[in-house]
């Protein structure tokens, strides 16, 4: 054990300490050794106020959306993404609040974290509380809710992305290139692109393919496959599967309207053809 020697202690200094000690009812070097390990925990061991855990998460949570943006190529086009551009583009004044938040040293409000998911498609949800993931997708299984993802009332230069994954799940991206705004969309398991849905998911999937079809004219859009399952599409920003190298343009979409199955799908979707007839003669729509 090592010993530790102070001089030249101010009277008032003693007194305290002294007085403290006897409050506590230890010995004044007793009292002194308790007040050191107090003030000086080991390293790791200080434990953080229900506030300042929250705003570490938030700090933590942030860092991680502004490194998966890099990621996943959210920047492209719009320059080399600095936390100056990101203060531009959600209204702050200067980068300076930004990076407080980064590291921890001023708390996150409502506001601030709703002009950050307003501008990079990102959850408030997730931001604040860390639920559910940073980029969920919309549930637009049924026909109302798909039909207002493929034909929004807003106007914009949309773009769409479908995308089937290898566990046969649909993936629908919506771009608008005009503001630059993402949004994606998942089926909520009332159909998939695979074998075993059973007539009800078979009829899900033919009536939405016989929208799609009507409405082609009005739709920009591809498709395309993956070889990996859906399970971390809430991980990564839309734009990632829209643009990433390893995504291969397939073009399935026309191939099933005109009620062919690609030859690619044999394997594990070849129930589909059963219903592929009534797509091929459901009408086309016409030129706006």
């Amino acid at each position: 054990m090592q010993k530790l020697q102070a001089r030249n202690i101010p009277d008032d200094l003693y007194d305290r300490v002294a007085a403290a000690a006897a409050r506590n009812e230890r010995s004044l070097e007793g009292e002194l050794r308790h007040t050191l390990a107090a003030a000086y925990p080991p390293a790791g061991s200080e434990v953080l106020s229900l506030r300042q855990q929250w705003q570490q998460d938030t700090a933590r949570r942030l860092r991680q959306l502004t490194a998966q943006l890099q990621a996943d190529d959210f920047w492209q086009f719009r320059g080399p993404g600095t936390v100056v551009q990101l203060a531009r583009h959600v209204g702050e004044s200067s980068p300076a609040r930004i990076l407080d938040w980064l590291d921890g040293l001023e708390p996150l409000s409502f506001d601030a974290a709703a002009r950050i998911a307003d501008f990079t498609g990102c959850s408030r949800d997730w931001l604040m509380e860390g639920r559910p993931d940073p980029f969920p997708a919309a549930d637009i299984g049924n026909p109302a809710d798909y039909e207002h993802f493929f034909c929004p009332e807003e106007r914009g230069d949309w773009r769409f992305y479908l995308i089937r994954f290898a566990d046969g799940q649909l993936f629908s991206i919506r771009h608008d290139r005009s503001s630059g705004a993402w949004r994606a969309g998942y089926m909520g398991g009332r159909f998939c692109l695979q074998d075993g849905m059973g007539s009800g998911g078979t009829g899900n999937l033919k009536r939405f393919l016989q929208f799609l079809k009507a409405r082609r004219i009005h739709l920009r859009a591809d498709s395309f496959d993956r070889a990996e399952n859906s399970d971390d599409t809430g991980l990564h920003h839309p734009c990632y599967y829209a643009r990433n190298s390893a995504l291969a343009q397939t073009d399935w979409l026309p191939e099933l309207l005109q009620g062919n199955l690609p030859e690619r799908w044999a394997s594990d979707a070849s129930e589909l053809t059963y219903m592929l007839s009534e797509v091929r003669d459901a009408p086309d729509g016409t030129a706006a």
